[in-house]
């Protein structure tokens, strides 16, 4: 408090300011931190302390708008589930010799519509070339007759036509004016066009599985990972006097006993040719594959056949699966064995 004079206060000139001398006042130790004009203001908090009220209330923010699903640092994309496989079931070995013998049975001619694609190379060549899918026009009668050709949609131009009706075929390839005949087993180690390795009578024993014939034997095989969810066939030709001769191992789903795979070997036992099934559909009361993919290993080419229109046991003439040499083009013979002349001069027939 200030010290005021007992004397009587003399009247001073306006303006007149009296210094006074300062008292010397004892503050107590905790005012000469903070003096007591600052008593209500809040106190100075230390920066470490500061920063970590500052971490805290980010956090929670992050935490605000994570919840809130703004996306804030990842989007939620909805995909389709995958439906749950059906039960599977279970067959002996004679019940799928059985779904065999009556598929097999119930296709007597096919004629379809499909979308073709070629591919060709592989380890060997150390490059793989994809060719422009074509659309195909497939004729099959039972049990050697088959007939193929391929063209462009758009123009209506024949990229290929063959044809086959047992162990000799005739294959026609007007881009490069050649016109070859031959036998099925007969292949060209090396060509520059896949085209002149196909040989229909592959494409043939892919198509349509055969059932167990004559003398060949059935043994039962699961030696894959899949094992659980598929049966295996393995179908084998007695030798007289040899080891009995591997000749193709089927191989059925669990989920609908149908088969999924087939692999033919050649006579040494190695694969030959390697045929996968997909998309079943029920055409005419059968179940039939509406996609097809076939690969040669050895040739490394494959094929696959997505069949668009199918009809079942329409009567097809033989001259539909005979070819004529068109005029002009060079004739290439792929054995020595003499083709008969009555497959060549036969009028192409094909519709």
């Amino acid at each position: 408090m200030p010290i005021v004079s007992s004397t009587t206060a003399q009247p001073q000139p306006l303006g007149y300011t009296e210094r006074l001398p300062h008292p010397i006042i004892e503050m107590p130790v905790c005012d000469r931190i903070m003096p007591r004009s600052m008593e209500g203001a809040p106190r100075r908090r230390e920066p470490i302390q500061s920063l970590k009220i500052l971490f805290l209330i980010s956090l929670w923010g992050f935490l605000a708008l994570a919840d809130s699903g703004c996306g804030f640092l990842w989007v939620k994309e909805h995909v389709k589930k995958l439906a749950p496989h059906p039960p599977m079931l279970s067959a002996t070995t004679p019940q799928l010799l059985a779904i065999l013998q009556k598929e097999a049975d119930a296709v007597k001619t096919l004629n379809a519509r499909v979308e073709l694609r070629v591919a060709s190379g592989g380890p060997k060549s150390g490059v793989v070339t994809k060719y422009r899918e074509v659309t195909a026009y497939l004729l099959v009668s039972k049990p050697n007759d088959i007939r193929l050709r391929g063209q462009f949609s758009i123009l209506g131009l024949t990229i290929f036509d063959m044809a086959s009706m047992g162990n000799q075929f005739e294959l026609s390839i007007p881009e490069l004016n050649k016109f070859y005949v031959g036998l099925n087993n007969v292949i060209p180690p090396k060509v520059k066009n896949p085209l002149e390795r196909l040989r229909p009578q592959v494409i043939l024993e892919s198509l349509l599985i055969n059932p167990v014939q004559g003398e060949q034997r059935v043994a039962p095989m699961n030696d894959r990972a899949e094992s659980a969810a598929e049966y295996q066939l393995l179908v084998v030709q007695p030798k007289q006097a040899e080891v009995d001769q591997l000749v193709r191992r089927v191989i059925f789903s669990r989920y609908n006993l149908l088969p999924l795979e087939q692999i033919i070997y050649d006579s040494q036992g190695n694969p030959a040719t390697q045929v996968t099934y997909s998309r079943y559909r029920r055409t005419q009361g059968v179940w039939l594959p509406w996609q097809i993919l076939i690969v040669r290993p050895v040739e490394e080419y494959s094929i696959r056949l997505k069949i668009s229109h199918l009809t079942l046991n329409q009567p097809l003439s033989p001259n539909s699966f005979m070819l004529q040499q068109p005029a002009g083009s060079k004739l290439i013979r792929l054995s020595r064995n003499r083709i008969p002349a009555a497959r060549r001069g036969l009028a192409s027939g094909m519709h």
